[in-house]
């Protein structure tokens, strides 16, 4: 799910899904409620930078140097 999904909404049917709070909120913010509601559900993507990471640190403690990948 995007990160801009509440500002990609237009129209009645976007304010009309928002509290009078959210309706008040600088872009700013808004972007950091995305993210606070969006990224922590994506964790496929945080195991996969974690597997990759893992991987990588394999390659450099078996061959003795970092790998071009």
């Amino acid at each position: 799910m995007s990160a801009d999904y509440f500002s990609s909404k237009t129209g009645a049917d976007f304010t009309s899904r928002l509290t009078e709070q959210a309706k008040n909120l600088t872009p700013e913010e808004m972007r950091s409620l995305e993210l606070d509601i969006f990224k922590p559900l994506d964790f496929y993507e945080i195991l996969f930078e974690r597997m990759k990471a893992k991987d990588k640190e394999a390659a450099v403690s078996h061959s003795g140097k970092p790998t071009d990948q």
